[in-house]
């Protein structure tokens, strides 16, 4: 595989399930952070990626959008208002 930046990926299969499954991960927090009442992007950002520099949060909220977004298309997750739940 040739990515756009940084070497050749000689095993592209074993990469591309190490990105699956972080995506996992992080679509698994998501809900954790919704069941835990963190229903807003920033909420979920600030339980989800404790510790990060604040000029990141924006990308992160992006990135969790992109999740709940996902989510909601699957009917895991509706927007309430200003507020997602789980269905």
């Amino acid at each position: 595989m040739l990515p756009a930046h940084g070497p050749a990926i000689d095993d592209p299969a074993t990469v591309l399930n190490q990105y699956l499954e972080h995506r996992q991960r992080r679509e698994d927090q998501i809900i954790i952070a919704l069941r835990a009442g963190r229903r807003r992007p920033s909420m979920i950002v600030d339980h989800v990626y404790r510790g990060l520099k604040p000029e990141l949060k924006g990308l992160a909220q992006q990135s969790v959008m992109a999740h709940l977004v996902k989510l909601r298309d699957e009917g895991r997750i509706r927007l309430d208002g200003d507020e997602w739940v789980l269905n």
